[in-house]
């Protein structure tokens, strides 16, 4: 992958975070990330999610969250939608799809909702302290993610088209 491409979406995901207070994360649709973006742009590195993930059942839902359930929930417009997880937090999901198929994902979160309850009591104290859900702080990161979603898609079909005219060496070096 474009060293140089991958370092400026890691700039917009750090300036999205800085904006909202809340980690913005770039995963494929394995569930996996570009291993030179900073580990908290790649998993979920919040307090709360990494005492969930002290568990290993817990891990294991987690990651088939990540690398199985985000592609199926995605919806084929690929609007933005936010996403409730096994562990009772939310998170803005801003589906990347080339050519209709889904290729990844930007997400943003985790967060929670005044309802929301912990599953996990050994979680919530973690869980309390999460950011509340705020619906203009989370349209306004959507309508960025959708920006940042463009430049992906554009990036994609150049190296697309670099591909099919046989110009330089693309051993799987897609975006997502």
């Amino acid at each position: 992958m474009d060293q140089k491409f991958v370092a400026a979406v890691s700039a917009q995901l750090q300036a999205l975070t800085t904006l909202t207070g809340l980690p913005a994360l770039w995963k494929d649709a394995a569930g996996q990330a570009d291993p030179t973006l900073p580990l908290e742009q790649r998993r979920h590195c919040n307090a709360f999610c990494l005492k969930v993930k002290m568990a290993a059942t817990r891990m294991r839902r987690c990651s088939r969250h990540d690398s199985v359930e985000l592609a199926q929930r995605a919806p084929a417009d690929g609007a933005p939608f936010l996403e409730r997880c096994h562990a009772g937090v939310e998170e803005l999901i801003v589906p990347v799809l080339i050519d209709g198929v889904f290729r990844g994902a930007f997400l943003l979160g985790p967060f929670r909702r005044p309802e929301a309850v912990c599953p996990y009591p050994v979680c919530q104290a973690e869980f309390d302290r999460l950011p509340r859900y705020d619906a203009a702080r989370i349209e306004a990161a959507a309508r960025l993610l959708r920006l940042l979603r463009l430049h992906v898609n554009e990036q994609q079909r150049n190296l697309d088209v670099r591909r099919l005219a046989g110009v330089g060496h693309f051993g799987g070096d897609e975006i997502i």
